[in-house]
C-alpha cells in the first residue's frame, strides 16, 4: 500500500505559502468564531468571497486621510485669523494658493470610495477653497517686500531671484570700506553655502521641526546682518547679498512645501514603525509541531503562523513604502532606551520581518516534511509491517505477541501512538484546508482493522480472555484502585475485579522547566533576544499498575483495561498532591463476563 499523502506544497516556500497559510487561517477563524479588529487579525479577515460590512478604503489611506484632515483643520484655523492680511502680501498669498493646491492633489490621488474620510476631506477642501477665493476677492495685489522673513507655511518651488543690474551710485552715496566688503562679501558666501548644503532629494529633513527652527534662526542671523547694510543698497556686494538671501529664502520654502506634501503621504513615521514593531513582537513565527497533536492544536498552530507571516509581511510592506519619504537622522541609544527610530533601526526591522517570513516557511515545510518522514516509517518492518504478519498459528509469534506477559497491554500501545501519528497528518491537513488524502484515511482504517485482528487473533491464541495473574493483593493498592475507577472525573463507569499487575509501588520523580518570554529585543543588526523567566518543577510520586474489566457504555461487551496508578509527592501549582489519581489508561481485549 502506498504510504505517500502528498502533504507538502507545490512551491510551498514565498506567496504559495503565504496563500495557503492566510486562507487556511481564515477558515479557522470562521470556523472558531474568533472575534476582533483588522488591526488584531491583519490580512486573516480577507476570506475569498467575503465583503465587507461598509465600503471603507484600505488602512493605508485611512490613516492619508486622517493626517491629511489633521493638517487642513490646523490650515483652516490659522487662515481664519491670518488669511485676509496675508492676502495683502503676494508672497504668503501664493504660498496658501500652493498648500491648497496641494491638499488637493493628495485629495485627488486617493482612490473614489464612499468612506465617511474620503468625504470629509473633500468637503474641508471646499471649505478652504471657498475661504481663499473670498480672501483673494478682497485683497489687492501686492509686491513681496524684499526684506521680509519668510514664512513658516510650506511655497511653492524655489525660484532664484534674477540678477539686479546695477545702477551707477550717486556721487555723494556712502561706499563699503574695504572691511565691510569682505563681511558682506563673507554674508553672502555663507548664505550661498546654507542653500548649497540644503538637502533636496529623499526624505525632507524639514519634517523635523528642530530643523525647520535652526534654518529659521538661521535666516534671522542673515537677515539682521544685511539689516546693518541698508544705507549701502547700491553696492553690488550688497546686491549679491541680498539675492543670495532672496534665494536662499524661497529655497527653503520650496522645501518646506516638499516636506509637508511628504508628511502628508507618509503619517506619523515614530508611530507607525513602533506599531510594525509591536506587532512583530505579539506575532513571533511558532517552532515546529510535532506529532502527536490533537486536531484543535493543529488549527491554532496554523492560526499563529499565519499571524506571524501575515505581521512580518506588513511591516516589510510598510517598510518600503515609508523608507523614501521617512526624514529619520541617526540618533544615539535604541527605541528601548527611549530614542526615537532612526533609519538603522528601520533597516534591521526590515531585515526582522523578512527573516521572520522565511522563518514561518521554513517551519512550516520543517513540519510538513516530519510528518510525512514519520508517515512514511509506518509502513516499515518493525512498525505496522509487524503487525500485518502477526499470526497466532506461529509459535514465535504466539508465545511473543499473544501470550507472554504484559504482550497485550505493549501491542496496544504501539497501534494507539501509530493511529496518533496517522490522525496528526489528517488533523494538520484540514488546518490547511485540504481534505485528508487517501492514503491517510487508508492508514487511519488499517490501524483500527489491525487492532480488531489482534483482539481476535489473540482469542484465538488464549482459547478465552482471561485477566492477568495478581502479582500482588495488597488491600492497600487494591482499595486505591477502586477510588480511582469510581471517580467520576475519569468516566470509567461499570468494573469487575482488580488485578495488581505490578509486585510492589515504585517510587519515581523527573524535572519539568517552562520558560516565559516577558520581553522581545530586536538589536540593530537584527538580532532577537529574548528574556524573561525559567520555572522548574521537581516532580516527585509513586506509582503501581493494575488492570480490571470495564463495561463498554453503549454494549454490554467488556475490555481489559490496563491502568496506572500514581500519587505525587510534589509538582506544580496544580498537581494533585497526595493522593492516587490515573495515569496512563490502555484499553486492551475483549473479555467474557463470565470469564472474570
Amino acid at each position: 500500500m502506498s504510504s505517500t499523502f502528498n502533504l507538502a506544497t507545490h512551491g510551498a516556500r514565498g506567496r504559495t505559502a503565504q496563500r495557503r497559510l492566510a486562507v487556511a487561517a481564515a477558515g479557522i477563524l470562521l470556523l472558531l468564531g474568533v472575534q476582533g479588529s483588522p488591526q488584531q487579525w491583519g490580512a486573516l479577515v480577507l476570506v475569498p468571497g467575503a465583503q465587507a460590512a461598509e465600503a471603507t478604503l484600505p488602512a493605508v489611506w485611512q490613516r492619508k486621510l486622517q493626517t491629511l484632515l489633521k493638517n487642513m483643520e490646523n490650515s483652516s484655523t490659522y487662515f481664519a485669523e491670518t488669511g485676509a492680511a496675508d492676502m495683502q502680501d503676494a508672497f504668503k498669498a501664493k504660498q496658501w494658493r500652493d498648500r491648497i493646491d496641494n491638499y488637493a492633489s493628495s485629495i485627488a490621488r486617493v482612490p473614489e470610495s464612499p468612506d465617511p474620510l474620503l468625504a470629509q476631506a473633500k468637503a474641508k477642501l471646499a471649505e478652504l477653497q471657498q475661504a481663499l477665493a473670498a480672501a483673494q476677492a478682497g485683497a489687492p495685489a501686492a509686491a513681496p517686500a524684499a526684506s521680509s522673513a519668510p514664512a513658516a507655511a510650506p511655497a511653492a518651488a524655489a525660484t532664484p531671484a534674477a540678477p539686479v543690474q546695477a545702477a551707477p551710485p550717486p556721487a555723494d552715496a556712502p561706499r563699503l570700506v574695504s572691511g565691510q566688503r569682505v563681511q558682506v562679501t563673507k554674508l553672502a558666501r555663507d548664505i550661498a553655502g546654507t542653500q548649497n548644503d540644503m538637502v533636496t532629494s529623499g526624505p525632507s529633513p524639514l519634517q523635523d521641526p528642530s530643523v525647520v527652527e535652526g534654518y529659521a534662526k538661521r535666516l534671522k542671523i542673515y537677515e539682521d546682518g544685511l539689516a546693518r547694510y541698508k544705507e549701502f543698497a547700491h553696492e553690488p556686494e550688497v546686491q549679491q547679498a541680498r539675492i543670495a538671501f532672496d534665494n536662499l529664502r524661497n529655497a527653503l520654502a520650496a522645501e518646506q512645501a516638499r516636506a509637508q506634501q511628504q508628511l502628508e503621504e507618509l503619517g506619523d513615521a515614530q508611530q507607525i514603525l513602533t506599531g510594525l514593531r509591536q506587532n512583530m513582537r505579539d506575532n513571533p513565527a511558532p517552532s515546529v509541531l510535532y506529532p502527536p497533536f490533537g486536531q484543535d492544536e493543529a488549527r491554532q498552530w496554523v492560526l499563529l503562523a499565519a499571524q506571524a507571516q501575515q505581521a512580518s509581511h506588513a511591516a516589510a510592506t510598510e517598510i518600503q513604502r515609508i523608507s523614501p519619504l521617512a526624514y529619520l537622522p541617526e540618533t544615539r541609544g535604541t527605541p528601548e532606551q527611549g530614542a526615537p527610530y532612526d533609519r538603522r533601526d528601520m533597516e534591521s526591522m526590515f531585515h526582522y520581518a523578512n527573516e521572520t517570513t522565511r522563518k514561518v516557511d521554513e517551519t512550516l515545510q520543517a513540519t510538513q516534511a516530519n510528518l510525512q518522514h514519520q508517515f512514511d516509517n509506518q509502513d516499515g518492518e518493525y512498525e505496522l509491517g509487524y503487525f500485518r504478519q502477526l499470526d497466532p498459528d506461529n509459535p514465535q509469534h504466539r508465545a511473543n505477541a499473544f501470550l507472554s506477559e504484559g504482550a497485550q497491554e505493549e501491542i496496544y500501545g504501539r497501534l494507539d501512538k501509530h493511529l496518533a501519528l496517522a490522525n496528526s497528518v489528517a488533523f494538520f491537513q484540514v488546518a490547511l484546508g485540504e481534505q485528508p488524502g487517501p492514503a491517510v484515511r487508508a492508514r487511519i482504517k488499517e490501524i483500527g482493522d489491525l487492532r480488531k485482528k489482534y483482539a481476535a487473533d489473540r482469542l484465538r491464541a488464549l482459547g478465552d480472555s482471561r485477566l492477568p495473574e495478581p502479582k500482588a493483593d495488597d488491600p492497600a493498592r487494591l482499595a486505591a484502585a477502586k477510588e480511582i475507577l469510581a471517580n467520576p472525573k475519569y468516566e470509567f463507569g461499570r468494573h469487575g475485579p482488580v488485578v495488581l499487575t505490578t509486585p510492589q509501588i515504585v517510587t519515581k520523580e523527573k524535572e519539568v522547566s517552562r520558560d516565559t518570554i516577558k520581553d522581545v529585543d530586536l538589536s540593530l543588526s537584527g538580532t532577537l533576544t529574548l528574556s524573561g523567566t525559567r520555572e522548574t518543577w521537581q516532580y516527585k510520586w509513586d506509582e503501581f499498575k493494575f488492570a480490571t474489566p470495564l463495561k463498554e457504555a453503549d454494549s454490554d461487551d467488556w475490555y481489559i483495561w490496563w491502568i496506572t496508578a500514581k500519587k505525587f509527592q510534589s509538582g506544580w501549582e496544580k498537581t494533585p498532591i497526595g493522593y492516587w489519581v490515573s495515569g496512563a489508561a490502555v484499553k486492551g481485549d475483549l473479555i467474557l463476563e463470565k470469564n472474570f
